[in-house]
């Protein structure tokens, strides 16, 4: 039984990090469309990007196994 819950909240956190790196990148690109500049001074905006498609094809996977 408690391998089962492991499990989901395995699933929870990936949700979590996927809304996470998304509102992430919503600002990023709002505050970059505002302010130009602000944002990729200091972080590449094409790493989050990425990481966020990762996290997002990793929830499909997860999902689509269920």
């Amino acid at each position: 039984m408690n391998f089962f819950y492991k499990k989901k909240e395995k699933l929870v956190f990936w949700e979590e990090l996927f809304y996470f790196f998304f509102s992430l990148t919503t600002v990023a690109i709002f505050l970059e469309i505002i302010f130009p500049r602000i944002i990729l001074a200091y972080l590449n905006i094409n790493y989050l990007i990425l990481a966020t498609t990762l996290s997002g094809l990793y929830l499909l996977i997860k999902n689509k196994s269920k």
